[in-house]
């Protein structure tokens, strides 16, 4: 079975609600958002799991074998 971690696109991320971010990421949401634009500014596209082996920012999670 292939399984994937979630990934989040940038864009869908800077359309959220102050809040909305404050409750993803903590922290300062300006300082966040400035963060998210720098991403996408590179031409970054996703933002995944910070344990997912292999994520690429401008491919996403590539997939991983699970054992059943």
């Amino acid at each position: 079975m292939r399984s994937s971690h979630i990934d989040i696109p940038i864009v869908q991320l800077l359309d959220c609600t102050d809040a909305a971010l404050q409750s993803i990421f903590g922290g300062v949401v300006s300082e966040v958002r400035e963060q998210l634009r720098i991403r996408k500014e590179r031409g970054e596209l996703w933002l995944g799991a910070m344990s997912c082996q292999g994520f690429c920012p401008f491919k996403g999670c590539p997939g991983h074998e699970v054992l059943d």
